[in-house]
């Protein structure tokens, strides 16, 4: 579990009726109203910021045997928020199917963004594109 902090904001609220109230209104509906609000559409579509986690279990012949997504921290860390130098330790959890015959098979990640599905490239020794390579398993461990 992660434990955050409670923030309080508060805020003077102009007069009902002025003027300011109305421009306070405009603006609250402006970033409030889900995906069809103008913050969303540029975090989302044009600066692709909010993204989604995958872990997956792949066979030896590539096939996927077990997956997980999920937002960062489950929800509680979004991409958008991240800054340049930002470790987020993100745990996963990957529930392998009770036939999963014995073997070696590879643990991967990759973000995405969730409304298009478009994967975002990645750099370092053990990516490959967009997608991490990290560790090679034997099953079952011994």
């Amino acid at each position: 579990a992660v434990e955050l902090p409670r923030v309080y904001i508060g805020c003077r609220v102009p007069p009902y009726g002025t003027r300011d109230w109305y421009a306070l209104d405009l603006l609250a509906s402006a970033l409030s109203e889900g995906k069809a609000t103008p913050l969303y559409r540029d975090l989302v579509y044009e600066r692709q910021a909010a993204q989604d986690v995958s872990a997956a279990l792949l066979a030896g012949d590539g096939r996927i045997v077990a997956q997980a997504d999920q937002q960062p921290l489950q929800g509680l860390a979004p991409t958008n928020l991240w800054q340049p130098g930002d470790v987020v330790r993100d745990p996963y959890q990957i529930e392998l199917p009770p036939e999963l015959p014995a073997g070696m098979y590879t643990l991967q990640t990759g973000m995405y963004l969730r409304e298009t599905g478009a994967r975002l490239p990645v750099v370092g020794e053990q990516a490959s594109g967009d997608t991490i390579f990290l560790e090679t398993l034997g099953w079952p461990p011994g």
